[in-house]
């Protein structure tokens, strides 16, 4: 995933994916060794970030890193392992403040599991995932206008997609546009809300469909629309990271969502997770 922003998982998946650098909440009121990875044969590297816990109620989390910087473990001993055992050994990139190998050295295959093995604070955690196999095979965007609630009318992109036949699925949705002929430092991210995560509930095989809200239609977008098929577990982390910042505290029925977690350990919290990302360029016209 090439540079996503959101900041997947603000999605699409920026740096890495809008999807992959969103802030990542945690759980209430306890502190914990924090740890999340969410990989795939589309990206170029593989990131493991490894961090003590805030609460998600606190102010000073940072929406880049997930954290204070100063909570961020730079010490730990990160390795993956794949279906043949064969391991390998991620570094701490002092940019990223993640642990990083290039993906080249070490592929990550549809269909196959991997093992995460990290050590922190003279405790070991471990988690194993499996990337899914199905891959969206193609994205169609389209441009108009549409009314809102307020009665205003709006400039609209559409994302639409088929859902991948035979299993139940789990996607985040976002994209990126600029004018057409435009340069890199035009480029803006679709506002998708809510409507960024998408699931099969209307049925197997069925269109998907996505509405988000852009501007400057008039005369056309390059639009990149990006869809991921992502793990259940990387869904409902950032669902609840895009629902729990928007509580309020004049709403006596709001109740936080709490993150899921398969990390093994005692004291520990977070996912290790697959995806696969399709993402499509294209120059589309308003209807």
């Amino acid at each position: 995933m090439k540079n996503y922003s959101i900041m997947l998982f603000a999605f699409i998946l920026l740096g890495c994916t809008e999807f992959v650098d969103d802030q990542i909440n945690q759980p209430e009121g306890e502190e914990l060794v924090l740890i999340y990875g969410f990989i795939s044969p589309e990206e170029e590297q593989i990131k493991i970030s490894v961090s003590e816990t805030k609460s998600i109620f606190d102010e000073d989390v940072d929406f880049v890193f997930g954290t204070n910087e100063d909570l961020i473990i730079e010490d730990a001993t990160v390795a993956l392992e794949n279906e043949d055992g064969t391991s390998v050994s991620l570094l701490f990139d002092d940019t990223l403040k993640r642990y990083v190998i290039q993906a080249s050295s070490f592929p990550i295959e549809p269909g196959n599991e991997y093992r995460l093995n990290v050590i922190a604070k003279g405790q070991s955690f471990t988690a194993t995932c499996t990337i899914p196999e199905g891959k969206v095979e193609d994205v169609v965007s389209s441009l108009g206008f549409k009314i809102d609630e307020f009665g205003q009318r709006i400039e609209n992109l559409k994302v639409q997609f088929e859902d991948i036949r035979g299993t139940n699925n789990f996607y985040i949705v976002g994209a990126k546009y600029k004018p057409i002929g435009g340069t890199d430092i035009e480029t803006s991210n679709a506002f998708f809300g809510q409507q960024r995560f998408v699931t099969d509930v209307t049925g197997d095989g069925f269109p998907v469909i996505s509405d988000g809200l852009v501007s400057g239609i008039s005369d056309g977008l390059e639009i990149t629309a990006q869809v991921g098929h992502v793990d259940e577990l990387i869904y409902r982390t950032l669902l609840a990271n895009f629902i729990n910042p928007r509580r309020s505290d004049d709403d006596p029925f709001f109740r936080p969502i709490i993150p899921p977690t398969n990390i093994v350990g005692e004291g520990s919290y977070g996912v290790f997770a697959g995806f696969r990302l399709t993402e499509k360029t294209e120059n589309v016209t308003p209807d």
